[in-house]
């Protein structure tokens, strides 16, 4: 099941980016007009640190922005990272691009395959500071020109999932063995990897999908993270908890529910 996944995954990439060819970037650095974002959950841990940010330009497909976020207090104690869920939001948290009147051009927003690491940094301490990319398909090179400020924009809900109470359901089937103990530590790991891997795989779908030619750029990376990804579930001898297991099976449902929504 986990090799058949990965062909999958790496098929459906493969077939949406056949007629993508082409490169070009322009890259400059717009301001914030101010640091808090506007509502959601989010948004009481989480502001913009108050510094230019690097805006990129790539193939007449798409915009990428680089923004620096710092934690305004305590994250979210006691909990995994990976039972830190977003509700009410596409996404994480999105932000507002504008021209020199200050006029909305457009909105971006984080990049899915952020958003482990951004379930990461809100555990962290006030003052704690991360880079994250928010990005946006289809944005024209004029609007790019005229971009010169953002603004922080919505931001989702939090949740957080009992760890010690996630259940196995009847329908949950793998050829993944399981175990009735605490798993092991090396697959909280190479999940967090594979979860990585599979946030990857749905970013360059949809850049696939939309004729972003960035996505020829970024495949190459891809192809590293699955083969690295597979290597690792290839040697893995221990066993799954059933946390664990639930844990691998709503990964694959989200790679599949991404390839489904493409059709």
């Amino acid at each position: 099941m986990k090799k058949t996944l990965f062909v999958f995954g790496l098929a459906a990439i493969v077939a949406m980016m056949a007629s993508c060819s082409g490169s070009g970037k322009e890259t400059k650095t717009i301001t914030p007009t101010f640091t808090e974002f506007s509502s959601g959950e989010i948004a009481k841990y989480v502001e913009v640190v108050d510094q230019p940010a690097e805006l990129t330009f790539m193939d007449d497909k798409g915009i990428y922005l680089k923004v620096t976020l710092r934690l305004v207090q305590d994250g979210i104690k006691g909990v995994d990272a990976r039972d830190i869920n977003f509700e009410n939001f596409i996404g994480c948290a999105d932000i507002d691009l504008l021209n020199e009147e200050e006029g909305n051009m457009s909105t971006v927003s984080m990049k899915s395959e952020d958003e482990l690491k951004f379930k990461k940094f809100l555990t962290g301490n006030v003052g704690d500071t991360a880079v994250f990319v928010f990005e946006r398909p289809g944005y024209s090179q004029e609007y790019f020109k005229e971009t010169i400020k953002f603004m922080p924009a919505a931001t989702a809900d939090i949740t957080v999932e009992a760890g010690d109470n996630t259940s196995v359901s009847d329908s949950d089937s793998s050829d993944t063995a399981v175990s009735s103990d605490s798993g092991s530590e090396d697959w909280d790991s190479l999940l967090d990897s594979y979860e990585e891997y599979v946030d990857m795989y749905i970013s360059l779908l949809k850049k696939a999908s939309a004729g972003d030619l960035s996505a020829v750029s970024e495949y190459t990376s891809y192809m590293s993270k699955a083969q690295e990804v597979s290597q690792k579930m290839a040697d893995a001898t221990s066993k799954l908890s059933p946390a664990q297991l639930s844990r691998f099976n709503k990964i694959n449902q989200k790679m599949l529910q991404a390839a489904q929504n493409m059709n």
